[in-house]
């Protein structure tokens, strides 16, 4: 019998407990949260035994193709052999004592109990394996301890093989029906499905980190990793500096590499890679399957734990390629198609037809408190604008135009917005809509729906009355704060607020909206009724796709449940939150997942640190340069010129706009197929029209099979 104990520190007998058991009800909500103070201890097995956590011993269940299914009745596992012969196992064949199929955090309203389906039930034969020919259901009941638990949950995890898609999935409805007062927080899926023991040159793990990082195994040290699907919950949390637009990841071992793909779930779900350099090798995703958050004061934790749970599936499917195409490109494709197939992106291609557009963002208004709204470009100036680059050479345009709803960029909620009086009249506006169409240049009015400055129903978090959004302003010194704060409004208002917005709109003809605020925040709900964060975004998903009708559609930061009908995704992740080295490095995954479905823009480079090297990136990336503009020429204290002013960049763009139809002519609906690191400063992209295009980064001129990339520039080659 394996005992448990506690991770660090006892929790002692005499707990402090601070039980906040308030009724959401007194505050608009319906749920409860109890927030418990203790030293933050997590209660775990203390003597694992290495038995439990490999598998050799296997039999055959099912040959799909090229495919094989088996599985390991005494220890709860399987495998897949894929189509060149690799074995992919649940468990690995090499000694270690810590892989699982399932974990699961247990949170008892003191502690939390971190379990795991080797110790936790199959050392104590409360796991069954039942099987059909291409499907198997491990069942098992989880407990702390063999005799006289305190914990008995029972989960199920079903394993499936059809047609070389390996599909996984937990039914969480079915877990909420055993709990008996405990909640379970969060699950782990196949946490050790593909382990790499021992790293051979050029094996690696993907994670989507944000454009997407490659952990070179050969090389990394012992390290973990965290990325937070679509951002933090505000809901529980301020921040997550560590985010993915979608829930994804792949391993490479040897010849072969599968991809991960999380199916149902994705909004709750986090990706997770550990390294350790005398053990294994993993990544997977958990999903936090109740929100719950920890915060650290005097020595003293505060745990916080919603009574809501989320009773949906959680999915997650895994392709296998193998050969020349087991590379991150090939990662990338697998998840295009499966993207495609449920129905999240577009089939379409972007045009090829015309010159590639310069993308410009214009600051509209800000409403302040005091003395009142600050107007830094109107309708008219919009236009004004629009004709300078016009006239200068510039034949392909596009606008995004945010703040110019009531509130500005502190907008109002959406279903009491309209545009803000400052901009300017309908005269002004219909003007402005009509050169630009006249001109065939795109133009997109900004708008948040999940979110606002003031008005509309308030989204309940967990910690706090009201979920509160607060961001680093990229403006501040010239407009707004420091930084910019939104409340979240409630998920139950969604769609009516987005049908009042659509009927205010009904008698102006708005060629398109960017989506500015549900492309890169996300919160699950405690108001009303309990809405975790993976309805939400069904729900917005939905309200895009509304939105979208009749009209064009940009999404900013470019979450994937808003990308279906997304023509343009502004800002998309250039680069990774957690810092680079030798063995972690950014790869343009999400680029390659997108490019030739929809357009997309980096950092504006105006902002940029570094100009030349924001640009060069965006080359080497494939995303169009962009601009954010003003049309007043604010100058901060102690700056020789604005940053902002458009009239200090015309010349700057209109060479951009050059070099970006230069580079990237007849490239729009080609599908990015390779991105490889050369040598030090030296990369390459591939399209799949036979394309290449080298970045040099460095300050000397490169010489490459009989090319020369000059210093700081790029080569497209033929």
């Amino acid at each position: 019998m394996n005992n448990i104990n506690i991770k660090g520190k006892r929790i002692i007998a005499t707990i402090l407990v601070l039980v906040m058991a308030f009724s959401l009800a007194a505050c608009g909500g319906a749920g409860k949260v109890v927030s418990v103070k203790s030293d933050g201890s997590i209660v775990e097995v203390s003597n694992p035994s290495e038995k439990y956590h490999s598998s050799s011993k296997y039999q055959c269940l099912t040959k799909t193709g090229l495919y094989k299914l088996y599985v390991d009745e005494a220890n709860c596992s399987f495998a897949v052999k894929d189509s060149s012969g690799q074995n992919w196992h649940g468990l690995p064949k090499s000694s270690n004592k810590t892989a699982s199929l399932l974990t699961i955090d247990v949170f008892d309203g003191e502690k939390t109990y971190r379990l795991n389906s080797q110790e936790n039930s199959v050392a104590f034969g409360t796991a069954t394996c039942n099987y059909t020919e291409d499907e198997i259901t491990f069942s098992y009941v989880f407990s702390e301890k063999k005799d006289n638990p305190t914990v008995k949950i029972p989960v199920s995890l079903s394993i499936k093989l059809e047609n070389g898609l390996l599909s996984t999935n937990v039914n969480c409805e079915k877990i909420s029906d055993n709990l008996n007062g405990l909640t379970i927080t969060n699950i782990s899926v196949l946490p050790s499905f593909g382990a790499v023991d021992a790293p051979t040159d050029g094996d690696f793990i993907l994670i989507p980190d944000g454009s997407g990082a490659v952990i070179d195994l050969s090389k990394a040290d012992n390290s973990t990793y965290e990325i937070e699907t679509y951002g933090a919950d505000y809901a529980v949390e301020k921040s997550n500096p560590h985010s993915g637009i979608a829930g994804m990841f792949g391993i490479k071992s040897k010849d072969s590499a599968l991809t991960a793909i999380v199916m149902d779930g994705a909004a709750i779900s986090k990706i997770c890679a550990n390294v350790d350099k005398n053990g294994i090798n993993t990544a997977y995703a958990s999903f936090a399957v109740t929100p719950n958050a920890s915060s650290s004061e005097d020595g003293a934790v505060t745990n916080v734990v919603g009574s809501k749970s989320y009773t949906g599936n959680l999915s997650v499917n895994y392709r296998f390629i193998s050969g020349s195409t087991a590379t991150y490109a090939g990662m990338a494709s697998v998840c295009r198609e499966q993207f495609v197939r449920a129905g999240l992106l577009s089939t379409r291609s972007v045009s090829n037809e015309g010159d590639i557009a310069l993308p410009i963002t214009l600051v509209g208004s800000l409403k302040k408190n005091f003395p009142g709204t600050t107007l830094y470009t109107s309708f008219e100036n919009a236009e004004d604008i629009a004709t300078v680059l016009k006239a200068k050479g510039i034949n392909g345009l596009t606008i995004k135009f945010d703040g110019t709803l009531s509130g500005g960029l502190n907008q109002k909620a959406i279903n009491s917005a309209s545009f803000n009086g400052k901009m300017g009249g309908k005269t002004e506006l219909e003007s402005l809509v009509n050169y630009m169409n006249t001109q065939g240049f795109g133009i997109y009015f900004s708008v948040n729906l999940i979110s606002s400055a003031s008005g509309g129903s308030k989204a309940t978090g967990v910690v706090s009355k009201n979920v509160t959004i607060t961001t680093p302003n990229s403006l501040y010194g010239y407009v707004g704060g420091e930084n910019m704060t939104l409340h979240g409004l409630s998920s139950q208002n969604l769609t009516k607020g987005v049908v009042d917005f659509i009927t205010e709109m009904k008698d102006v003809e708005i060629p398109g909206y960017s989506i500015s605020d549900a492309g890169r925040i996300l919160f699950s709900d405690f108001s009303s009724d309990f809405t975790d964060r993976q309805t939400y975004a069904d729900a917005i998903f939905g309200q895009a796709i509304a939105l979208s009708t009749n009209k064009k559609l940009m999404v900013e930061n470019g979450n994937l449940y808003t990308l279906k009908n997304a023509l343009i995704v502004s800002g998309l992740p250039m680069e990774t939150s957690y810092k680079e080295s030798a063995f972690y490095t950014s790869v343009p995954f999400v680029q390659m997942i997108l490019h030739g479905t929809a357009e997309y823009t980096g950092s504006y480079l105006n902002l940029a640190e570094d100009y030349n090297k924001a640009l060069l990136k965006c080359i080497e990336y494939g995303a169009l340069p962009s601009f954010e503009w003003t049309y007043t020429n604010y100058i901060p204290k102690d700056e020789e010129s604005s940053k902002l002013f458009y009239d200090n960049w015309t010349a700057d763009a209109l060479s951009v706009y050059k070099k970006t139809n230069s580079v990237f002519k007849n490239l729009k609906d080609a599908k990015m197929t390779g991105h490889e690191k050369i040598q030090e400063g030296l990369f390459r992209t591939e399209y799949n029209n036979e394309t290449f295009i080298y970045v040099n980064y460095t300050d000397k001129n490169i010489e490459y099979n009989n090319l020369t990339i000059k210093a700081g520039n790029y080569l497209r080659v033929n």
